[in-house]
């Protein structure tokens, strides 16, 4: 359709320059005037012509070479994953300590106890990811990515442990600034509070790596 229409206009302008070529006394201007209309005209159509497409030998070579990326990232991904649970499952285990405390049901020394058990594996969790970098066989892009995931997770992760750790040391019975059990449950609270950590945003990186292993056609 595109053709058709860059042939009328190439005839439209053709009739145009022949009834003009009487009454413009300047005929370069005229040929000046042509020319860019053409030129214009070719530019379009040229633009507009489909691109070539890849052979299926292409296509294949890129399939398999994708195929092999996920062969390479599912594994270091899917153990990624099962961090993201165990993060999810401290953090929980640390609202329930704190919460049960809060409520009357655990002492302050079964607290501490509790509290000094998750931090342990708060930090042994922390460094796991910090060492989980990405295989390098991934390509650039994918690796980039990956990268990052991991470095947004690592960040987290130790904010996560900062705040268990602060939190094990206020609820350290040896050096309580109150005997109130409320008092007491008033500063975990606070530092439950403060040192939360924000919200792990890695929805970005991981919808570029699903859209750079994606093969190609699907």
């Amino acid at each position: 359709m595109s053709i058709i229409i860059s042939i009328t206009v190439i005839a439209a302008v053709l009739i145009i320059a022949a009834l003009l070529w009487h009454h413009i006394p300047n005929k370069r201007v005229l040929a000046a005037f042509c020319l860019i209309i053409a030129a214009a005209v070719a530019v379009c159509v040229w633009s507009q012509e489909p691109k070539s497409k890849a052979s299926p030998e292409e296509i294949e070579a890129a399939r398999a070479h994708i195929s092999m990326q996920q062969e390479i990232f599912t594994p270091w991904y899917n153990e990624y994953q099962g961090y993201i649970n165990q993060l999810d499952q401290n953090w929980q285990q640390y609202h329930n300590i704190l919460e049960s405390f809060n409520e009357g049901a655990s002492s302050l020394q079964t607290t501490y106890l509790r509290l000094m058990e998750l931090e342990v594996k708060s930090s042994q969790l922390s460094g796991q990811i910090r060492q989980h970098t990405p295989p390098r066989d991934l390509d650039d892009n994918i690796y980039d990515h990956a990268a990052s995931l991991i470095s947004k997770t690592s960040d987290y992760a130790s904010a996560q442990h900062q705040a268990i750790l602060e939190t094990r040391d206020a609820a350290d019975p040896a050096h309580q600034k109150s005997a109130l059990h409320s008092e007491q449950s008033r500063e975990l609270m606070d530092i439950m509070v403060r040192k939360s950590p924000a919200a792990l945003f890695s929805a970005e990186d991981i919808s570029a790596i699903r859209d750079e292993l994606r093969l190609p056609g699907k």
